[in-house]
């Protein structure tokens, strides 16, 4: 993820959810997402100021809050996924 805008605890930073990585795995080709009460902890918020980067895995359970603020947050994410899972635009 490559921060626009800054991200602050107002305009809702993405969170990261720990311990979830391993847990929440699905079959192979066979994509999952998880809501809010399948994550037993709060996410740890990280803000971010104009140009940061963020690298993450795609199983490390990820979400944004919602933006309180009057100040823009934009986020650029760049992710990839192999041709034989299919493309999944669409859904995410």
């Amino acid at each position: 993820m490559v921060a626009i805008d800054a991200s602050t605890a107002d305009n809702g930073p993405v969170e990261f959810c720990a311990g979830f990585h391993g847990r929440l795995l699905t079959p192979a080709g066979a994509p999952g997402d998880v809501d809010d009460t399948g994550l037993a902890t709060p996410g740890e918020a990280v803000g971010t100021r104009p140009g940061d980067v963020v690298l993450f895995h795609s199983l490390r359970p990820h979400r944004s809050g919602e933006n309180r603020s009057a100040a823009m947050r934009r986020q650029l994410y760049l992710s990839y996924s192999a041709a034989a899972h299919g493309d999944l635009y669409d859904r995410y």
